[in-house]
């Protein structure tokens, strides 16, 4: 037993990969693309097929990183010409009054229009999109001539369900491994397994045009240097910054947020530190309970609004008495979420909704008028309509509708309902919203962002969220970078800075010993969670600054890593700091409250008035922060 403690001791384990922390590579490249997953490929595939050179930096590995490393089951919100029954326009604009105006309306109605494209390049790829073998003839949510699936609103056609984890059990493969086989094609540099630290700019100043990025390979250690004439960073959002509910609050540990572990905003950090604009920081709302992305084998934790829950939208939702619900779900229109646009009434789906009823079904709960717990009335289900969520949704996103009554293994949708526990579990902690008016690096709609030579696309940029903003925007990222790097002038690098930042990120493993990146994580959650949670105000935001900065002079200089991978989550905490500082003052900048925003100041009790319906910009200027504002853009709907 001793000679099996000792093996499992951290200063035992002999690390398998060789140790080259003082070896230095350089690559020179037109577009580096900063993350390989949805997002960064479509921006390689983007660049490359304007015949710019391109190279990707990806922390994980490219075949199967990112939010949509396992697959997903489809993409949402976006016109097709002949088949969708609402226009852009109208999708943006429903969008948009769900968020109660605070919505990058020219963002979405880009998305909408372009999405559809970028699913038929999937197809070109080889991701099954249609149900071209009639498997699942007779479902509602089938569309028989052009034999695509529907999800969420099967009357107005905009939310295609389609195999991205691949058909299982054939040879057909998911969307991530086609992506980067297409990547490879198209002769794209992949650099798996290096996770960027920094951004390079011309001269070593902030707010220059941005001429590369640094990186540390997680297994040896090696320092990468990357010149490039145009970078795009898709790293994806941040995650681990609050507590969470239940063991986490003793333990420390668990996670929040509807993403995967390993984006921590490092993308975000290290725009921020390059002078770069961030907008909206502030946002955030309640964190619901999530297990990886929302998925998994968790029986009786299927939501109304995770996942699962998209796999199962069909179905009714009754009470324990066998009631229907009249604010949930009734099935193929859900009525409790329909939208009306000019004289289109539709239902857009989960994603990012501040008008949920999730809290008027709480309430009902609470007052008896609903007999919790809750079930999704999947045997009222037609046996086709089962086939698809059970061999389309389910599979292709890599969850499970677990069953209340039996194990997942005998679960049998057409007997067994499914348990929600949603509408009555409470919830706690806070995730920085990824819906609609998420903050994140503030692009154009050419993905620009307001450094030269830097774009950006996915969940860490406001309106460019969830698959689809993702697949649209990295494209369209890359477009815009292979543009501006074919007709710029060869980047040059300053020496001094490469040394500047490779000394930063080699603090921690020359040291011996002091503090953990688990622990230094764990002081951020602290701050986070007792001066930024739902309730503000300027004496908390204040004091949350000053731990801040009792961090950096007391427990940074003790950061120690051991292993190149403990490294890489030390760099991923520094940067978790840098952007807890930028949340919080954006905080204080935002003087009046806000419920789309999931913002409540009682210091500033007003719901958004007139004068505060407009985006908060953040940057830093040396050692400051500036903060400006930026008016919320509405189209005109035809």
């Amino acid at each position: 037993m001793a000679e099996s403690k000792d093996l499992l001791s951290r200063d035992s384990m002999e690390w398998p990969y060789p140790i080259n922390y003082d070896k230095l590579s350089e690559v020179s490249t037109d577009v580096l693309v900063l993350g390989g997953g949805l997002a960064g490929c479509f921006a390689a595939i983007g660049a490359a097929r304007k015949g710019a050179k391109v190279t990707i930096m990806e922390k994980a590995a490219t075949i199967r990183s990112g939010c949509t490393g396992a697959g997903m089951d489809h993409f949402q919100e976006m016109f097709i010409p002949g088949v969708t029954r609402v226009s852009a326009e109208q999708m943006t604009k429903a969008r948009s009054e769900n968020h109660d105006g605070y919505f990058m309306e020219d963002m979405n109605l880009i998305t909408a229009s372009e999405a559809w494209d970028r699913l038929l390049d999937l197809e070109k790829m080889g991701v099954k999109i249609r149900d071209d073998k009639d498997e699942y003839k007779g479902s509602i949510q089938r569309d028989d001539e052009t034999k695509l699936l529907f999800a969420h609103d099967t009357s107005a056609r905009h939310s295609v369900i389609f195999h991205g984890a691949g058909e299982f059990g054939k040879t057909r493969q998911g969307m991530k491994p086609l992506m980067y086989k297409e990547c490879k094609r198209l002769g794209v540099e992949i650099y798996d397994r290096i996770s960027a630290s920094g951004l390079l700019t011309e001269d070593n100043k902030q707010g220059t045009r941005v001429v590369g990025a640094t990186g540390v390979n997680t297994r040896t250690g090696e320092f990468y240097v990357f010149k490039s004439k145009a970078t795009i960073i898709t790293t994806g959002w941040v995650t681990r910054l609050w507590f969470y509910a239940g063991l986490e609050w003793r333990t420390g540990w668990g996670y929040q947020g509807f993403s995967v572990p390993a984006n921590t905003g490092d993308g975000i950090g290290m725009a921020f530190r390059a002078g770069g604009d961030l907008v909206n920081m502030e946002s955030s709302q309640p964190g619901a309970p999530g297990f990886g992305s929302n998925s998994g084998p968790i029986p009786g934790v299927s939501g109304l609004h995770d996942k699962r829950g998209d796999s199962v939208w069909p179905a009714s939702v009754i009470d324990s008495t066998g009631k229907v619900i009249p604010t949930a779900f009734q099935p193929y229109r859900p009525q409790g979420y329909n939208l009306s646009v000019g004289n289109q009434s539709f239902y857009l789906g989960p994603g990012g909704l501040n008008k949920w009823d999730g809290e008027s079904l709480r309430t009902l709960v609470r007052e008896g008028k609903v007999r919790a717990p809750l079930y999704l009335d999947t045997p009222s289900l037609s046996e086709e309509d089962r086939k698809v969520i059970s061999e389309v949704n389910e599979l292709n996103e890599g969850g499970w509708a677990a069953s209340s009554k039996t194990s997942p293994e005998k679960h049998d949708p057409s007997k067994d309902m499914i348990e929600i526990q949603d509408p009555y579990i409470p919830r706690y902690g806070r995730e920085m919203k990824w819906g609609g008016a998420g903050g994140g690096i503030l692009i154009d709609t050419n993905a620009r962002t307001s450094l030269e030579g830097l774009y950006s696309a996915g969940d860490l940029t406001p309106g460019s969220v969830n698959a689809t903003g993702a697949a649209v925007f990295g494209y369209r990222s890359g477009n815009s970078a292979a543009d501006y790097a074919l007709k710029v002038a060869e980047s040059v690098i300053d020496r001094n800075q490469v040394d500047e930042e490779k000394a930063r990120v080699y603090k921690a493993i020359r040291r011996k010993d002091g503090i953990t990146w688990k622990e230094l994580n764990l002081a951020v959650k602290y701050i986070m969670t007792t001066y930024c949670n739902e309730v503000k105000n300027q004496e908390m935001l204040t004091a949350g600054l000053e731990a801040f900065k009792e961090v950096r002079e007391r427990e940074v200089p003790k950061l120690y890593a051991t292993t190149p991978h403990e490294l890489m989550h030390a760099v991923e905490v520094l940067n978790l700091i840098d952007i807890g500082e930028a949340i919080l003052h954006s905080s204080l900048a935002r003087k009046a409250s806000s419920k789309a925003l999931g913002f409540f100041r009682p210091d500033y009790p007003e719901e958004d008035p007139p004068e505060w319906r407009k985006w908060i910009v953040i940057r830093k200027a040396g050692d400051k922060i500036v903060t400006s504002t930026k008016p919320i853009k509405h189209i005109k709907e035809d």
